[in-house]
């Protein structure tokens, strides 16, 4: 009988080392995990906002329909699409259109929407030779003249 009670007390005092070493590992785990910053968006790129010029264009026509698009140059910008499409702290996306009629104006840099139609588009600086694809759609059942200012 004492054999068969050694036995016992040895079962229970391994499973209770064996419960308590597998509590402390997956604590420490937790806890290791708590430690780890999952990085945001906004993270990715150092926003240092140091854009080095920018100009806005206002589009208007008679009957009341406006749009306005701005274009700038920075040093954290890419020209064309960069690494991660959002990574361009700059490029701002166009809201969506105006019920008619109304003018509609956008940058198209060829990047993947949201981003398809930029309200702001930002180009690498410094640099000499840079080119902006502007888009102007205006949308009425009648001619009329835009004045772009």
């Amino acid at each position: 009988m004492n054999n068969s009670l050694e036995k016992k007390i040895y079962l229970t005092l391994r499973n209770i080392i064996v419960i308590g070493i597998t509590l402390c590992l997956l604590l420490s785990a937790a806890t290791s995990a708590s430690d780890i910053k999952v990085p945001k968006i906004s993270d990715k790129t150092p926003i240092t906002r140091s854009v080095v010029w920018n100009a806005t264009l206002n589009f208007n026509e008679p009957g009341g329909g406006n749009d306005s698009v701005i274009f700038c140059e920075a040093p954290e910008s890419y020209d064309g699409q960069p690494p991660d499409p959002y990574t361009d702290p700059y490029d701002i996306a166009k809201s969506p259109s105006p019920p008619s009629p109304a003018i509609r104006a956008w940058f198209n840099d060829s990047l993947p929407a949201p981003l398809d139609e930029l309200f702001q588009d930002s180009r690498y600086y410094p640099d000499i030779d840079k080119t902006w694809n502007l888009s102007i759609l205006w949308m009425s059942s009648e001619s009329t003249t835009i004045t772009i200012s």
